[in-house]
């Protein structure tokens, strides 16, 4: 639940694109930030959305473009969201 209340936070004059948003609430409401400490949830979302625009951002452009998230697009989503974890340091 706290989790999804600091996802839902969006800093003032710094509006978050619809693609980002369905990106980091689709970690959120998978399960992926489980383990991520409240406190870190904002530096997660801020790093995680740095690594989709720098390296997958095929993701953003697809997402753009659909009204739902298939079973191919998912599969990249959580393998995208795997490899971030790997490296984030909360």
């Amino acid at each position: 639940g706290k989790r999804m209340v600091e996802l839902l936070k969006q800093n003032q004059y710094v509006p978050m694109t619809m693609q980002d948003q369905v990106i980091v609430l689709f970690a959120g409401t998978q399960g992926y930030l489980d383990d991520v400490p409240v406190e870190a949830i904002k530096k997660f979302e801020e790093e995680f959305i740095k690594f989709i625009s720098g390296t997958k951002d095929d993701l953003r452009s697809e997402l753009a473009g659909k009204k739902a998230i298939d079973d191919d697009l998912k599969a990249r989503l959580v393998q995208a969201i795997e490899e971030f974890k790997k490296g984030f340091q909360a």
